[in-house]
């Protein structure tokens, strides 16, 4: 059946990717999204069918189980402790413009966030690292990115990826500032 679709709280009118036998079962739960039908196998597969349905747009691609994105801030008069406040609305899409923009800007056709969400890894002193795996709920592609995700691979499709986009343009962006909180470790993934 039909899953619960939690990005869809946070960006309402995000395009989908299913499976061609799970399609008119999304339509009739979402028929105000977009649904494209994956066109390869797997996790790698869906992401390829996003990269080339929109390859000359920048692409935010999410898991569906993604409940939340938030910053990491630093805690007043308390040296070295963070606090996360939530990125919403307008203060979300301006942050997610300025990742795009920074990417663009420095190359990186690849991006991604945090790959926790626990504080306690955040490191202020590097709020954006250039030599960091991108792994996550949320990742970005800037248009005409013209490398795709490894079918042959079940797992760790996205640290392939990573190195691919090192490989081909020198660097990959991770805002380590920026987390997202998703039910990794309860469910199958998204």
């Amino acid at each position: 059946g039909v899953g619960n679709v939690k990005t869809l709280e946070i960006f309402p009118n995000a395009a989908l990717c299913v499976r061609g036998e799970q399609l008119s079962e999304y339509q009739a739960a979402y028929p105000d999204n977009e649904i494209i039908v994956q066109t390869q196998p797997g996790a790698s597969g869906a992401r390829n069918t996003i990269l080339d349905t929109w390859n000359d747009c920048d692409i935010l691609m999410m898991d569906d189980d993604v409940s939340k994105i938030s910053a990491f801030i630093p805690r007043p008069n308390a040296k070295g402790k963070y606090d996360t406040v939530p990125l919403e609305g307008d203060r979300l899409i301006e942050t997610l413009n300025k990742m795009f923009s920074s990417a663009r800007n420095l190359g990186a056709y690849h991006w991604g966030v945090s790959p926790t969400s626990n504080p306690l890894f955040y490191n202020a002193k590097k709020p954006v690292s250039t030599n960091n795996f991108v792994n996550g709920s949320m990742t970005g592609y800037l248009a005409g990115i013209d490398i795709r995700f490894d079918l042959d691979l079940i797992h760790k499709e996205d640290y392939d990826f990573t190195v691919q986009a090192w490989l081909r343009y020198g660097r990959v962006l991770r805002f380590n500032a920026i987390l997202t909180d998703a039910a990794h470790r309860s469910n199958k993934g998204g």
